[in-house]
């Protein structure tokens, strides 16, 4: 039986940035991935000079835990803004691509001219989000939902034709039941100081890039992390099978019939993929872990040759709200977005499909899928040549549905936890949304940890 400080059960950024920070305190531990590859979520493909980032491809810039991680990881040189050249955002309404107007941060005008100039919106629609800035802070409430926050501040169009797609879409949900406190606590934050959504964005002023990624692409973390640890302390294609308490601390069977006995255990798994580890050894945090909704979505790459493309994609890509026919949640024009993503004059656009809006593109075979997405994205930007291929990926249950009564799952889920003195429970969707959040809840707990083994 091998015996170790911490077993980490999960190879993605969470558990790599645990092992990391345990790593260099000198708290021996060992992460099992049951895959093939680390990185969970993150990873990048290079195929033919292509470069394809199947899961995110930026992080968020506000946040700083990731750039502060790279820059500590030397990889300071390789962080690339997003292009910042050809901002543009598109929203596909009616059947149409409108470009949200210059100075427009998620649902906030923060610009009157090129606003009031926009196409997106009616002139009704237009009104109702300048009062804004004289709409009521909202009553004392615990939590309120993505739809009730935008169409209270912005109302109904906004949400409708921007709020949804923009906010909602990005998590695969439903805005009417996604919590807007826990999703984007700084623009609630905004009103409870400021009194106003927009007068807070206005004063905050520009922020530079939002996004940032790595030359070679997001796996370039991933590479780097693991690369920092012993190459004995990584198992690849060993699970682990069932983990129970036994005396002060745990044995874990991996897939490979081996046990380990460890201090400390940490679930830094997709929740579906925790909450069934759990079930056996764990029942209470199983099922708190079942009240966490997941839905599945796919990514579809297409490589082009630029000149079989007629639209100038001269902006990041677009979103797609519910209402429309389309079958697209949103896309990204990767080769305007980043650059070094095709070769000479190529391009790289990919599409998103699934979600709560269309679970049964899900059950198609990868032919059908790549059909409808081509599809659908020449609806979208016109005539499309012939791919010099594509590729799919998929995401099944890999995006959790951060719903309204979050706050309450995650304060049952400590008091659970707590009973079980060296047993965590990391990952997306948790306590974290995010690359930025998922390091900077790994990295406390790798804190946390470290008190706990060497403690008395």
């Amino acid at each position: 039986m091998h015996r170790t400080n911490a077993l980490i059960a999960g190879g993605g950024v969470s558990g790599l940035t645990t092992a990391y920070d345990l790593n260099r305190v000198g708290v021996d531990c060992v992460v099992a991935e049951r895959g093939s590859r680390l990185g969970g979520l993150i990873f990048t493909d290079a195929h033919d000079g292509f470069l394809m980032d199947g899961g995110p491809d930026a992080f968020l810039t506000q946040k700083p835990q990731a750039t502060a991680l790279c820059q500590e990881l030397g990889l300071g040189s390789e962080m690339i803004p997003t292009n910042p050249d050809r901002q543009k955002v598109y929203v596909l309404y009616d059947g149409k691509l409108h470009a949200l107007p210059v100075g427009m941060r998620l649902t906030v005008p923060t610009q009157w001219l090129p606003f009031l100039l926009s196409d997106l919106f009616t002139w009704r629609g237009k009104l109702r989000m300048l009062f804004e800035r004289w709409t009521p802070r909202r009553p004392q409430v615990d939590e309120e939902s993505v739809e009730s926050f935008i169409v209270r501040r912005f109302g109904r169009e906004s949400f409708d034709r921007l709020g949804e797609p923009m906010l909602a879409g990005i998590h695969c949900g439903d805005g009417s039941r996604l919590s807007m406190d826990v999703l984007f606590p700084r623009l609630v934050s905004l009103e409870t100081r400021d009194g106003s959504v927009t007068r807070g964005m206005i004063a905050a002023g520009r922020q530079g890039t939002a996004f940032t990624s790595l030359v070679g692409g997001m796996g370039r973390l991933i590479e780097t992390l693991a690369g920092k640890l012993p190459k004995g302390n990584i198992l690849l294609n060993e699970g682990i099978e069932d983990v129970h308490r036994e005396g002060d601390g745990f044995v874990a069977r991996l897939t490979s019939g081996a046990k380990i006995q460890s201090n400390v255990v940490v679930l830094a798994l997709p929740i579906h993929s925790s909450r069934e580890l759990a079930r056996g050894g764990f029942p209470a945090v199983a099922e708190i872990l079942d009240r966490i909704k997941t839905a599945s979505s796919a990514v579809v790459f297409h490589a082009l040759a630029k000149d079989d493309v007629q639209h100038p994609l001269d902006g990041y890509g677009f979103v797609v709200p519910t209402a429309e026919s389309n079958r697209l949640l949103a896309a990204t024009f990767v080769t305007t977005k980043f650059p070094g993503r095709a070769p000479g004059d190529n391009v790289l656009i990919r599409t998103f499909l699934g979600g709560l809006k269309d679970p049964e593109a899900l059950t198609l075979p990868d032919d059908e899928l790549v059909a409808l997405s081509r599809r659908e994205l020449a609806r979208a930007v016109g005539p499309l040549g012939e791919p010099k291929f594509s590729k799919v990926v998929r995401w099944p249950n890999r995006t959790p549905q951060v719903e309204l009564g979050h706050r309450t799952i995650l304060t049952d889920l400590d008091t659970e936890l707590a009973k079980t003195p060296g047993l965590y429970v990391l990952g997306n969707g948790l306590k974290s949304v995010g690359i930025p959040d998922c390091i900077g809840q790994a990295r406390a707990t790798a804190k946390q940890i470290t008190a706990f083994v060497e403690s008395p």
